[in-house]
């Protein structure tokens, strides 16, 4: 029987780009010092990951969480960098056109700040796989071309951050294969910046495409619920499963851990 290196992400509350780390941090598999490096690593001075232990349903599992120069952090939820380009005539979000060069930054700025970084060669290639998915789902939900994606300012450092970190645990593996569980994406609605959207909202929903999905947990009692976040969409899409399964695969489990998001559900 041919053995394979096999990476397996269970979907037990959905996916988003943090709880990927904290999953890996968890299983011990990446380097708590080395995700803690990547923002430098990526040339954002000031931006620090902060790596904790949290409680959900009373067992322990890892939290990760992007500290801006500001002081805020960021969640589960990375709606905030969903938008159009500058280069749309009229306005956005009720500011003038050209306000957009102070609060986002392009698509195109965020490839460059991948290209130019001191990533790994592999973990750098992950994480510009992954923009590209993200850009380009925008882009169709906005009924714009990928170069035309603007990401607010702040959601923009979240993004990148967790985007990068994802690329590095990426490499850290270099697994064989990967396999997934069905996604869970949620139920009802979600309020992002341009409005109330039944989840999954567009992007996401694009992004889903291909994919197995399943229905909500039966113990989580919210009716308005948004499990999966483009970001962790992106990464499981540029991941490729070789296929999904709704239970573990066979073979001898090396190392195994748990990423915790900002809801506690």
């Amino acid at each position: 029987m041919t053995s394979y290196r096999t990476l397996f992400l269970e979907s037990v509350a959905g996916i988003a780009g943090d709880m990927f780390t904290a999953a890996f941090l968890d299983a011990g598999l990446v380097d708590p010092e080395v995700i803690q490096k990547v923002p430098e690593l990526i040339h954002l001075p000031g931006v620090t990951v902060d790596i904790s232990h949290t409680l959900r349903a009373e067992a322990r599992f890892t939290r990760v969480q992007v500290i801006i120069p500001n002081g805020s952090r960021d969640g589960s939820n990375d709606h905030h960098h969903v938008g159009r380009g500058a280069a749309d005539s009229g306005s956005q979000e009720g500011h003038p056109a050209h306000h957009h060069s102070h609060h986002h930054q392009p698509y195109r700025e965020l490839v460059e700040r991948l290209e130019d970084s001191n990533l790994d060669p592999e973990a750098r290639s992950f994480a510009l796989e992954v923009f590209r998915l993200l850009a380009e789902a925008e882009a169709d939900s906005h009924g714009v071309a990928p170069d035309q994606v603007v990401f607010h300012e702040v959601g923009a450092v979240d993004s990148v951050v967790d985007v990068a970190m994802a690329g590095v645990c990426f490499a850290s593996v270099a697994p064989e294969r990967v396999l997934a569980s069905p996604v869970k994406l949620g139920r009802g609605s979600v309020k992002i910046q341009h409005g109330t959207y039944p989840v999954p909202p567009p992007a996401s929903a694009r992004l889903a495409r291909g994919m197995p999905v399943a229905s909500v947990p039966d113990g989580i009692e919210r009716v308005n619920v948004e499990l999966s976040t483009p970001t962790g969409l992106a990464i499981l899409k540029a991941l490729n499963p070789t296929f999904f399964t709704d239970g573990w695969p066979p073979g001898t489990v090396e190392a195994q851990g748990a990423g915790a998001g900002s809801m506690d559900l």
